[in-house]
Parts: C-alpha cells; structure tokens; sequence
C-alpha cells in the first residue's frame, strides 16, 4: 500500500488520526418518482457523496406481458455511507420501503477495501478534523 493510499482499518499512526470506522457503498434502488424523497432520508444521516443514475428494468414476467403493464422506471442511488451508520440506515430504509406510497425499493451495502488519500477519506467519512475543518465536541 502507498503512502498515498489509506485504509480505513488502518490503526494510528505517528501524528495522524485515523479512524477504525470503515467506509461502504450503499446501493438503493427505488422509483424514479421517489428518488428525490430517498436520496434526501439518506443524506439526512450526514452523508457527502451520492450519486443517482437513472435505470430501467430489463426483465419483463409472462403476467406482465399479458396485461400490457409498462415497468417502472427506476432510480439507482450510490451513496458513501460509514459502517456505524449502516445497520440504521438500511432499518428506516426497509421501513420506508413498507410504508411510504410507492415507495417500494431495495437496499444493501458493499465494503469499500480503501480510499487514496486522507483528505479523500476524511471527505467521505465526514470527519472534519482531518480535512482541515474543526468538529464540534
């Protein structure tokens, strides 16, 4: 590994403050008309980067064919998220999925194995102390 290169696990070293909580790409896949509504929940837990593509399901059913019923459009939201905010996130996102009007969707998250650079990882980790900003304590 470079010295460029960090890895979230990575414990401290000399001078620097690194830390133990490990990055993920959350993958959520919803309709496009409920994009915006999910994309905002999610960057409600302090999330600093996401990115919607546009999607369109490729597989159409018998039933479907039959009915002439036109797929939903959808929306793919990747977001960085950080370990610790993981397990509560994909809760309120599996509830919302239930219970908000076509609000049906999915979500799961990916490990991220590094990131290049400490100002990089402090971006994504929305930790300020190591992007130069100050934290509130």
């Amino acid at each position: 590994m470079s010295n460029s290169q960090i890895s979230p696990s990575v414990s401290k070293r000399k001078g620097e403050h690194l830390s133990e909580n490990k990055l993920k790409v959350l993958v959520t896949i919803v309709n496009r008309k409920k994009a915006d509504y999910f994309a905002d929940l999610i960057q409600s837990f302090d999330v600093n980067m996401q990115m919607l593509v546009a999607a369109e399901g490729t597989m159409k059913s018998l039933s479907q064919d039959r009915l002439q019923l036109v797929a939903t459009p959808k929306m793919v939201i990747l977001s960085v998220i950080t370990g610790e905010k993981e397990k509560s996130l994909l809760e309120i996102l599996d509830e919302r999925f239930k219970t908000v009007r076509d609000g049906e969707g999915i979500s799961f998250s990916v490990p991220m194995s590094s990131v290049i650079g400490k100002l990089v990882y402090g971006f994504l980790s929305n930790q300020e102390d190591l992007i130069g900003g100050k934290k509130d304590g």
